[in-house]
């Protein structure tokens, strides 16, 4: 097990951006002469965006937090559209859309945000990030965060939620080996791990790497309730379906701010998984996805995706959820090999 504190974990993984970073040339579903071109003076970019009017975003991030980018974005730039794609289903679906819009070579997303490291590997090396873009804010980022048009976009922490109506502050888990303990029998939920992305897999890594095989069917013993992600079973939490479980600490401030009966606490190290955020390189609108990259990497941006307790960010954002000292990102290399494993271990093979 890696457990590395804040600075070390974004280091790393912008060392792995870094690494990742290989020259491009491009997916190919038209010629380069029929898309707009891309002019070296910003301020005519943006002016070429206002005229390509539109930007198509692929994203597999939570809706609230496409929501709070996007809302800002428009203010901000209300000349240029934007037109989102979520996918629902994870990075997977994601990925199996892009696939096939390549298969058709009929390449549509202008901007994507995924958290399925693997893939990524493989679109750099494949030419489907843009890997030359330049950016006015870019200009303020730590390279070891953004190399060759492939950003963190926001770091998504992960902690255990509670509904405070059904537990007391005195069996609240104080570590995460309290998460076994026999107080939550019938009383836990869990989402199942997933092939396609780290989100759904490195608290199953972090378990494992730990304390062993045995603690993760040492908690199936106390029958959790499964739920096919993360943000239903936070939801389902602040329904009193179930009184505790892992959850996402942006999804569970937008249920507090609502008035639902949720709070959580931060354990470290702390699950954590980077969403990546890059320029396709066939963009149909690349100054208007260049303009929304920059807005995005921007304090203003950042505040929009983060402030207020919305998120976390890279950046010091005013406003943005605290990162943890410690985050436990593991490799995701080892996590793919090990899901066949960790179906097994909870009896879901």
């Amino acid at each position: 097990m890696e457990n590395f504190s804040r600075r070390q974990v974004l280091a790393g993984a912008g060392a792995v951006l870094f690494s990742l970073a290989l020259s491009a040339c491009g997916a190919g579903n038209e010629s380069d002469s029929a898309r707009p071109t891309v002019p070296d003076s910003w301020d005519a970019v943006v002016e070429a965006a206002k005229k390509e009017g539109q930007v198509q975003l692929y994203f597999s991030i939570g809706q609230d937090v496409i929501d709070n980018l996007t809302a800002g974005f428009k203010k901000k730039y209300p000349d240029i559209g934007v037109d989102v794609y979520r996918s629902a289903g994870g990075s997977n679906t994601l990925i199996e859309r892009m696939e096939n819009d390549l298969a058709a070579r009929s390449w549509i997303a202008d901007v994507v945000d995924l958290a399925s490291p693997l893939w990524l590997q493989d679109a750099l090396k494949r030419g489907i990030v843009a890997t030359d873009v330049k950016l006015p804010n870019a200009d303020a980022w730590d390279p070891k965060y953004w190399k060759d048009g492939t950003m963190v976009l926001t770091p998504t922490v992960m902690g255990v939620a509670y509904n405070t109506d059904l537990v007391t502050k005195d069996e609240v888990p104080k570590s995460w080996a309290d998460m076994r303990d026999a107080r939550w029998k019938d009383r836990m939920g869990f989402w199942e791990p997933r092939p396609d992305t780290d989100s759904h897999t490195n608290l199953y890594r972090y378990y494992l790497e730990t304390f062993g095989q045995e603690f993760i069917t040492d908690i199936m013993k106390l029958n959790p309730r499964f739920w096919d992600e993360a943000n239903s079973l936070v939801q389902g939490i602040a329904a009193g379906e179930s009184a505790i479980g892992p959850g996402f600490l942006h999804k569970i401030e937008a249920l507090k701010k609502q008035g639902a009966p949720i709070d959580y606490v931060e354990l470290e190290p702390a699950p954590t998984f980077l969403n990546t955020t890059f320029v396709a390189s066939e963009s149909p609108h690349p100054n208007a996805a260049r303009v929304f990259m920059d807005y995005a990497m921007s304090i203003e941006g950042q505040t929009a995706l983060a402030g207020d307790r919305r998120g976390n960010s890279v950046l010091d954002v005013p406003g943005a959820i605290k990162n943890p000292d410690e985050m436990y990102i593991p490799d995701i290399n080892k996590m793919a090999q090990d899901y066949d494993l960790f179906m097994g271990l909870i009896g879901r093979s």
